[in-house]
């Protein structure tokens, strides 16, 4: 009799446990209703410049990312992401991935560094004029604020730290990248 209240005692802990620990997070819940709701795919097309990021691991010690997506001619989206390790002039390491596209979710894009496996990324804010724009992953473990140049106007600044706040995310987690200042 005492054996099987110690086993039930101690599946019901274990079950409380397995089902709770998702409960507890510090980072925010983001879904499809968080995203931009329009967006013009050619408009995103380009260079852009890693202004901030939170999420990366330190031990990376990246200084500069600098991301280029074009279509090639059989109409798909190639992306270049060039990341300078170290210093605006240290070792340059390149990563070259596909991006998918629905216009059924325009906030959402599917990146792929390796052959076929997609991960999603949102994008939070984009400005009317395609100059700035805000993602994060599919977890909301990592956050992007990506401009076309190193200049931003406050008032954008402002319009990401906001929404930012309004998601979940701490600004003061934000790690600056060199290249801006």
């Amino acid at each position: 009799m005492k054996k099987s209240k110690n086993l039930t005692l101690f599946f019901t802990v274990a079950c409380l446990c397995f089902f709770c620990t998702g409960c507890f997070t510090d980072t925010p819940y983001i879904s499809y209703k968080d995203t931009v709701s329009h967006l013009e795919i050619e408009n995103l097309l380009g260079t852009w410049h890693e202004l901030a990021q939170m999420g990366r691991p330190e031990n990376e010690q990246i200084a500069k990312v600098t991301i280029n997506s074009h279509i090639n001619e059989k109409g798909l989206i190639r992306m270049t992401a060039d990341l300078r390790k170290y210093t605006l002039f240290g070792p340059l390491n390149t990563k070259k991935g596909t991006i998918k596209w629905d216009e059924n979710h325009p906030g959402v894009i599917k990146y792929s560094f390796f052959l076929n496996f997609y991960t999603d990324y949102f994008i939070l804010y984009l400005a009317d004029d395609y100059s700035v724009f805000l993602a994060c992953n599919n977890k909301a473990t990592r956050l992007w604020l990506l401009s076309r140049d190193h200049n931003v106007q406050k008032k954008y600044l402002d319009l990401m730290y906001s929404k930012i706040t309004s998601l979940g995310f701490d600004p003061s987690n934000l790690v600056w990248n060199e290249s801006y200042f």
